[in-house]
């Protein structure tokens, strides 16, 4: 792992408003032809971004993936678990993404038959819950974001992300700095 931070939420509000400053930060910077990960116009797109979000049922993952996604511009329509259509595509953002739920596949070959690997692998973003199911499909360098049920209050989660290569430790150190009091 390249990097660490460990986030402490104390509801779906606040999960959602932590995962909207991401993209917003994530989308800003690589669209940006003057940031450090933007392309230069009529260059290729910057490499996308994926996310394996990981916890308990009902611990905040879609909660996550709402407010990632109303955080790269989806408005307007419902951002839902795509559990029983395995992906949901959001075309309305300010770029191309994918909410994808793996608990019920039974082979990582079932993404590439839904079209996965575009955004697995694309300039957009790919919001992975149940990312071990996967296999060998979920990218070597990402972003994973464990959410579990704070034992400290009722309503709060604990969110541990982990980058899982220079990339995703890019992204990941440059948003905490972010955070950091100037």
């Amino acid at each position: 792992m390249s990097g660490e931070a460990v986030f402490a939420t104390r509801g779906a509000a606040e999960t959602e408003a932590l995962a909207f400053r991401l993209a917003a930060f994530w989308a800003e910077r690589a669209l940006s032809p003057d940031g450090d990960w933007g392309a230069a116009p009529g260059t290729a797109p910057p490499p996308g971004l994926t996310i394996a979000l990981s916890g308990d049922l009902g611990a905040g993952k879609t909660v996550f993936a709402r407010g990632f996604l109303r955080g790269l511009g989806v408005s307007g329509v419902p951002v839902t678990s795509p559990t029983f259509t395995l992906m949901n595509v959001y075309t309305q953002g300010r770029l191309p993404a994918a909410h994808l739920d793996c608990y019920r596949l039974s082979d990582p070959e079932e993404l590439a038959l839904l079209g996965a690997e575009e955004y697995l692998d694309g300039p957009g973003v790919a919001l992975v819950e149940w990312p071990e199911k996967a296999g060998w499909a979920l990218p070597g360098d990402h972003l994973a974001v464990r959410i579990a049920f704070s034992p400290s209050e009722a309503e709060g989660r604990r969110i541990q992300c982990f980058a899982a290569g220079p990339r995703s430790g890019e992204v990941l150190r440059d948003f905490l700095q972010t955070l950091a009091p100037s």
